[in-house]
């Protein structure tokens, strides 16, 4: 499937979520560089607000 991505050119960051959605407190589980690890935290902390679940964490794997 050419929409798989190779596991080194993942990066993956955790983080929690506030009572508004907005996410906070990141920390890279695997990082790939300074500079990617900086535009995956922008992106995440610019974007749309999560919908508030029963968990309070959350975790993406992100490609660049």
């Amino acid at each position: 499937n050419e929409a798989i991505v190779n596991s080194k050119d993942l990066g993956e960051i955790e983080f929690f979520i506030d009572k508004t959605g907005s996410p906070y407190n990141f920390k890279m589980i695997k990082s790939l560089d300074d500079q990617r690890h900086e535009k995956a935290h922008a992106i995440l902390q610019s974007g749309p607000k999560w919908t508030k679940t029963s968990k309070k964490k959350g975790r993406v794997a992100i490609s660049f």
